[in-house]
């Protein structure tokens, strides 16, 4: 066996977020650290800041609280393995659909993606009731959410000490629960956050209050921006107690207010153009005031069958509903010769004069239409306002979306419109930035990435990630051959993103847009993992460790484990590949395209490593900074005493 000083040092696994909060920590304030420990003392001697007591100091609290710290300090488990058979465009998109649950996938991007993402939007469940832990609508009770995290067995009974205090602490508490659920997953997605980054949250009344609270205690509430009405339903919901409910809310908070700024709506300057001003205001021609359909005509509404006269009045038309000079002209509500009705009583065209449009018709006959004043949201406005409304952002928008892309009736409930999540990136995000979405549905935010980007040439990525959660039983989903929601989404962006293909093709947008993803899924790790328990004996211990000379499991596919080591050394899971042929071995030239200096990383997983093969590497350019990573078990000892010195050797 080789001294360890003679074998290169070996890649680090994902820690824990917390873990990597306090290396963080520890280098902004090495001196309140000591032996391993926090020096509260030493923080309050320098800084003069007091220490409020546990029991007297202002904090939100909930049932199952110090579990989620809990959950925040164990490291992640499981790998992001690619699914290529899954994917459009693998080799060359930027954008990712990740199939898993997203706390744990969340944690394996944490190394590779933090402060990178400039903006996440998620739309998570909205607590209605009845026991749904994870995703909107899923209707996945604790249990069935515990077993798919690995926290309870098929039998249900909690696997560890940890997970039982968490069922049993949360028994009978919706609210607690919810809270439970979210609050590690905005935990960690702050740290993914740009320090300019921003996040958006769509909730409803259920929970509003709760998530404004917690986000306060994750992003600091002096980096509040925004609690937004977002009106989704004009109309109002007549179901609901003592109001027609019109909206939900969206709970806007930046990483850092200080050096954020949100963006401004690109297309205001051709939506005002629209629009004209008289002595009353804004207006635009409405729609023409004869009616027309079945209950037009004259005997269905005979008291809406009246002459109208029409003149002129200080060098323009006017209307009014008796003649008051023997010029104006005569004019009765027909079609075709058919005798039909006004829009108007009488009284309200002697009323409101000003609102109306008149316009010479075919002949010598005229048209009368309204003036159409700016209702809520109607006048366009390039800094978004604190209510927030488009006749696009209906809900009944997304439905109707889906059912156009997938001929279907209802593949999936209450998917959000694509409109009002297109508004979100254009004004959270920028032209090339990563945008993310960890409670992905239908894959709404995936699409209106690809959409902006085709509208104005944009180059942003966005990352998906839902979990396979099933569809139900004789849905319609499930009808037209979906399992689950996952398999939804991916669908709908190779389907959306063949919409923009075509249209790109008919000269509507440019010809660059990315419209592909690569498709990962949460599985087990290529490395082995530790699965001691206390029954073990001795004999059985040692055993086990002369299992782990060779971290590798057996059976790792190179492609799996390739990209599970990109993100184990910080490379992001769309960094540039390129496969050398050098001598006898393949080497991975790995580039990441974000990082400031762009330095390559080298990555060898051949199972037998040709004492040429340095020579090969030096003499494309390779420095004694340049990081290559090969298998332990592929190196002798005086491959590894050779080549130490000569690159930044690393070993799995």
């Amino acid at each position: 066996m080789p001294e360890k000083s003679k074998r290169p040092k070996k890649i680090n696994p994902p820690e824990s977020p917390m873990a990597e909060r306090l290396k963080e920590l520890q280098a902004l304030i090495p001196w309140a650290f000591a032996d391993g420990e926090m020096d509260l003392e030493a923080i309050q001697r320098l800084t003069g800041a007091k220490i409020a007591a546990a029991d007297n100091r202002y904090r939100f609290q909930w049932a199952g609280a110090k579990e989620c710290f809990k959950a925040l300090r164990a490291p992640a488990a499981g790998a992001l393995v690619p699914r290529r058979e899954d994917s459009a465009d693998f080799d060359n998109t930027k954008n990712l659909y990740i199939e898993g649950e997203n706390l744990e996938v969340l944690k394996l991007l944490q190394r590779a993606y933090a402060g990178r993402v400039k903006m996440v939007y998620i739309d998570p469940p909205y607590n209605t009731g009845n026991d749904f832990v994870y995703a909107d609508n899923f209707g996945d009770p604790l249990s069935q959410y515990l077993r798919a995290t690995g926290q309870v067995d098929e039998q249900g009974n909690a696997v560890n000490a940890s997970a039982r205090r968490v069922e049993r602490k949360l028994n009978g508490r919706k609210h607690s629960k919810w809270m439970a659920m979210m609050f590690p997953r905005l935990f960690v997605a702050r740290t993914l956050l740009r320090e300019d980054g921003v996040i958006f949250v769509s909730i409803d009344d259920n929970e509003v209050h709760h998530l404004r609270m917690l986000m306060n205690q994750v992003f600091g509430e002096e980096n509040f921006i925004g609690l937004l009405p977002t009106i989704m339903n004009l109309k109002g919901n007549q179901d609901e107690v003592g109001f027609a409910g019109t909206h939900e809310y969206t709970i806007v908070f930046a990483k850092d207010k200080e050096k954020f700024s949100l963006g401004h709506f690109s297309n205001v300057e051709e939506d005002i153009a629209d629009w004209d001003m008289d002595d009353h205001g804004l207006f635009k021609r409405g729609a023409n005031l004869k009616s027309t359909g079945v209950n037009a005509p004259r005997e269905k509404r005979p008291h809406l069958y009246f002459p109208l006269y029409v003149g002129e009045e200080d060098g323009r038309l006017v209307v009014k509903t008796s003649r008051w000079t023997p010029a104006a002209q005569e004019i009765f509500p027909l079609t075709d010769g058919r005798e039909m009705s006004w829009r108007w009583q009488k009284a309200k065209f002697d009323r409101e004069p000003h609102n109306l449009i008149v316009e010479k018709a075919n002949g010598n006959g005229y048209a009368i239409y309204k003036k159409q004043r700016p209702g809520l949201g109607d006048l366009p406005s390039k800094k978004p306002k604190t209510t927030l409304y488009r006749a696009e952002y209906s809900s009944g928008n997304g439905t109707q979306q889906l059912r156009k892309l997938f001929a279907a009736e209802r593949i999936q409930d209450n998917p959000k419109p694509l409109m009002l999540i297109r508004d979100f990136v254009e004004i959270g995000g920028e032209k090339d930035s990563i945008i993310m979405d960890f409670f992905s549905g239908s894959g709404t935010t995936a699409h209106a990435v690809m959409q902006l980007n085709a509208e104005d040439g944009g180059k942003r990525r966005c990352i998906s990630v839902q979990m396979p959660e099933p569809t139900p039983e004789n849905s319609e989903a499930r009808k037209a051959g979906f399992d689950n929601i996952a398999q939804i989404g991916r669908e709908r962006l190779r389907r959306a993103g063949e919409k923009i293909r075509e249209a790109q093709n008919g000269n509507m947008f440019g010809k660059e847009t990315d419209i592909g993803f690569r498709a990962f899924a949460m599985q087990q790790s290529a490395f082995k993992q530790w699965r001691g328990t206390p029954e073990m004996t001795t004999e059985s211990v040692k055993e086990t460790l002369r299992e782990f000379d060779n971290l590798i499991v057996d059976d790792a596919d190179d492609d799996a484990l390739l990209h599970e080591i990109l993100l184990a050394v910080a490379l992001p899971l769309t960094a540039e590949k390129e496969k050398l042929k050098l001598g006898k071995n393949a080497v991975w030239k790995i580039t990441d395209d974000g990082a400031a200096d762009k330095k390559p990383v080298y990555i060898c997983l051949d199972r037998k490593l040709y004492d040429d093969l340095l020579v090969h590497l030096l003499g494309i350019g390779m420095s004694a900074q340049d990081s290559l990573i090969v298998r332990d078990d592929a190196m002798t000892d005086g491959i590894a005493a050779a080549w130490a010195g000569q690159c930044n050797l690393t070993a799995v």
